[in-house]
């Protein structure tokens, strides 16, 4: 039983995780100019997809040479690419 719910609970965060990065994208699609600030959100979205399937994988998978080193950079990169990126959408930076 906790099986199940532990299945359905991962691919909720999937779902989302794959929404955020898709919404990410569609950013950048309607948006008419192209600079680094509106590139910053796609770049955060897939960066932090990265990070969580090399943590799954790293963790339930088959463990990865410094995978956690990996998870790290990433993560960080990608926060830091989606706080840039929302900063830069309303004109603070």
């Amino acid at each position: 039983r906790s099986g199940k719910l532990m299945w359905s609970l991962v691919q909720v965060y999937i779902w989302t995780l794959s929404g955020l990065t898709v919404l990410t994208f569609f950013r950048i699609m309607v948006q008419p100019e192209v600079n680094v600030i509106n590139i910053l959100l796609p770049v955060g979205g897939v960066l932090f997809l990265i990070s969580d399937s090399v943590l799954a994988y790293d963790r339930f998978v088959k463990p990865i040479p410094r995978g956690q080193v990996w998870v790290h950079v990433t993560y960080h990169l990608a926060q830091l690419s989606l706080a840039a990126g929302f900063l830069g959408i309303f004109g603070i930076i």
